[in-house]
């Protein structure tokens, strides 16, 4: 199955956000909430998820959060969401979850919180374990949401956002990076375009790998087949001055420079 790039860009973005979350913060909770009945509706489901984050943020000042809507294949909806609550360390602690009797003070009140707002009781909130590989599984886990885990229908469930975040520092996937080395490969392109390399047709035949005649080429594969040339060209016409400043600031272009591989996919 082939994804979109924007599906697999948001995939990264999560899975760095999880990660960076779990390095920064003392504890992280994992947290996954459903509907006490199948909702279906995302303006219903995202409008009781922005009730339920503006009490978190009220209850807890400084509350970070990343997280992924997702369907179940019966088009439930429901959301996986790693949190840091600043001082909270006993969500763990759970009570019965069918009368909310027992458990820690926290959890009494996170779970009374859903509740009230129409979620299920069926809600999960796990500690994330105290090494980082154990938050690389679970970003990794997650960020399968973006595409293969997510069970959404193409065409109901369109330009879906599905990325959540909350608070300050959670973004950290910088599209500014992405951007910077898309606009070196750009120039390269428009200048290939018009014919303005420099190079004798020789050369740039040879730098290009023409394929073979009658073999028939996808604008995608043609794409990444030009890539490399396309970059160089665009390097080429930077000036000594943008190209420091593309490697300080774009950590895609560096590693790009250094190894040939486009980390951002």
């Amino acid at each position: 199955m082939q994804y979109k790039l924007n599906d697999i860009i948001r995939k990264h973005a999560l899975r760095a956000a999880i990660n960076h979350l779990q390095s920064t913060c003392e504890q992280c909770w994992w947290l996954t909430f459903t509907f006490s009945e199948n909702v279906t509706e995302r303006e219903y489901a995202e409008d009781r998820f922005r009730r339920l984050k503006r009490r978190l943020v009220r209850h807890w000042p400084g509350t970070r959060a990343v997280g992924v809507w997702a369907r179940q294949f019966r088009g439930a909806w429901h959301i996986h969401l790693v949190a840091e609550f600043p001082g909270v360390t006993d969500l763990d602690l759970e009570g019965d979850i069918y009368n909310g009797s027992g458990g820690s003070e926290n959890w009494r009140w996170l779970r009374s919180a859903a509740v009230d707002l129409k979620w299920g009781q069926q809600m999960k909130f796990r500690r994330v374990g105290g090494t980082l590989l154990d938050g690389v599984k679970l970003a990794n886990y997650l960020g399968n949401y973006c595409t293969d885990k997510n069970g959404l229908d193409p065409v109901k469930d369109k330009n879906v956002r599905r990325v959540i975040y909350i608070g300050q520092h959670v973004r950290i996937f910088d599209f500014r990076w992405k951007s910077t080395f898309k606009r070196i490969v750009a120039l390269g392109r428009a200048e290939h375009q018009v014919g303005m390399s420099g190079m004798n047709p020789a050369e740039e035949h040879s730098a290009i790998h023409s394929y073979k005649k009658g073999v028939l080429e996808t604008w995608g594969g043609r794409h990444r087949r030009l890539l490399p040339y396309w970059f160089t060209l665009g390097w080429a016409l930077m000036s000594q001055q943008e190209q420091q400043a593309a490697l300080s600031e774009d950590r895609f272009t560096r590693d790009y420079l250094e190894d040939g591989k486009i980390s951002y996919l």
